[in-house]
């Protein structure tokens, strides 16, 4: 069983939220660092407010089990596109159990009750997972960390 809060209302997972992201993703680009991220979560944690927002998973000990963000900007790729559902991670030993899907439903909400009409991810290799969830591919480029490539899916809200 998991529950998912704002982070402003978990403050105290705002290191495992910087360490999973920077772990996964920032250690592959060159201005990654973990003071970057513990400076973008430790923002997302003040409170409220629109941009950016992220949510955690935690199961019943308190412990956080996953994460996902909203984001006015992911990369420097596609900058004409906004919000971006971003930094999605799951723990392993809590994958296959829905936590992904129910946060990123979390962040649809949460674009929507702010105007968006639309929300935007990248992916290297899960187009699979979001393909059903109604997001749909619109372009694949190459990509400049071990993933491959990285494709930019859209969803209207």
């Amino acid at each position: 069983m998991y529950t998912i809060h704002p982070l402003s209302a978990r403050p105290q997972h705002v290191e495992a939220c910087a360490a999973w992201v920077y772990g996964r993703w920032g250690v592959q680009r060159a201005e990654g660092s973990l003071e970057r991220a513990l400076g973008l979560f430790r923002a997302a944690a003040q409170g409220p407010g629109p941009l950016p927002l992220t949510f955690v998973a935690q199961d019943g000990r308190g412990l956080p089990v996953g994460m996902g963000s909203l984001w006015a900007q992911d990369g420097d790729e596609w900058p004409q596109h906004t919000p971006w559902a971003a930094a999605l991670y799951t723990h392993y030993r809590w994958r296959g159990r829905g936590v992904a899907r129910a946060i990123l439903a979390r962040l649809e909400d949460a674009a929507r009750a702010q105007g968006h009409t639309a929300l935007y991810l990248h992916t290297g290799s899960a187009v699979g997972l979001y393909a059903p969830l109604g997001y749909a591919p619109l372009e694949t480029i190459p990509a400049d960390t071990g993933a491959g490539t990285l494709t930019l899916m859209r969803k209207a809200l």
